[in-house]
């Protein structure tokens, strides 16, 4: 698995980067994702949680994605760029983007299959939950 995995983390950057092709092989489990601050330039500025981008496409499974800001798009998870991601039984909530999707965003030709998922009291300018943008994929929602 290629990705940045910083605990206590709560000054300036993403707590995960899938941003190198990663497939559904590389998995996430397990873990509170929590207190990204992302800024500066793209793709630092997006998903303050998770960032993924480049035709990433991981597992993620059973993850708390709280409180985490960026200073553009989805400030919980950002995902960009042709990825296709598995997210299943994670909980987004209480997160914050500047711009769009304050839980989480879906940007240009990603799609995500998404299971037993809660996004809650999350804020943004726009789209405050969810935010698809620019040539998204319907998504595959699976009611289990």
């Amino acid at each position: 698995m290629s990705a940045s995995i910083h605990l206590n983390y709560g000054t300036i950057g993403n707590v995960v980067t899938f941003g190198f092709g990663e497939n559904q092989d590389a998995s996430l489990e397990n873990f509170i994702i929590t207190n990204g601050h992302a800024s500066g330039r793209w793709p630092e500025n997006q998903g303050g949680g998770i960032v993924m981008y480049n035709g990433s496409s991981p597992t993620l499974r059973n993850l708390n994605i709280i409180n985490n800001f960026a200073n553009s798009h989805g400030g919980g998870i950002s995902v960009q760029d042709d990825c296709a991601p598995l997210i299943s039984f994670c909980t987004i909530k209480n997160n914050t983007a500047n711009n769009e999707g304050g839980g989480a965003f879906f940007f240009n030709n990603s799609h995500a299959t998404l299971s037993n998922i809660n996004i809650l009291n999350n804020i943004a300018s726009r789209g405050g939950s969810a935010r698809y943008s620019h040539f998204w994929r319907v998504f595959k929602w699976v009611f289990d």
